[in-house]
């Protein structure tokens, strides 16, 4: 999926679902990253395939790496956002590299039913999952995928305004001896 945003919507829908464990903007992040590689290869011209080492599951592991240092030093200037969006966690670098890698390990999976040129178990080469499954039916998973993230992360809005109203209107119980 060349430069489109349908890798955000399996990677909001991972990212809330397992909200305690994973940071939802390393996921974002790293289900995206790997499309700089198309985005490279179509603003050069350089005769390379769209989808080609980038797009393998080592490449993956590795350049979650770089991804999640970086994201770890901007973790800072992006607190005001997360909050903002009731998103804000606070994970270590561990954390957001395991985040970023199931990004990353998301967008491999998903390209490998739609690109024949992809290598997913580079060094070995050849696609096994290519053409397994419709491409249609891999877009519209993604996009339902990101529907659903949607509907999660309202309801997570809706859970958290419920509770800060209700502990707003409670009055202190006091403790009175007789």
């Amino acid at each position: 999926m060349p430069l489109t945003p349908y890798h955000l919507g399996p990677g909001f829908l991972l990212g809330l679902l397992f909200f305690k464990w994973l940071d939802v903007v390393a996921v974002l992040v790293g289900s995206v990253i790997l499309d700089l590689e198309p985005l490279i290869v179509l603003v050069t011209g350089v005769a390379l395939p769209l989808h080609g080492i980038f797009h393998t599951y080592v490449a993956a592991g590795l350049i979650s790496v770089p991804t999640s240092v970086l994201l770890w030093y901007l973790h800072r200037l992006t607190r005001g956002t997360t909050r903002f969006f009731c998103l804000e966690q606070n994970f270590g670098p561990r954390r957001i590299y395991t985040s970023c890698l199931v990004g990353t390990i998301s967008h491999v999976f998903l390209d490998s039913f739609l690109y024949i040129e992809m290598n997913p178990f580079y060094p070995i080469l050849g696609n096994p999952f290519y053409g397994y499954l419709a491409s249609s039916l891999v877009y519209d998973s993604c996009m339902y995928a990101g529907i659903a993230g949607l509907v999660i992360y309202f309801v997570l809005l809706l859970t958290r305004a419920t509770a800060a109203h209700r502990g707003k209107d409670q009055k202190p119980v006091r403790n009175e001896v007789t």
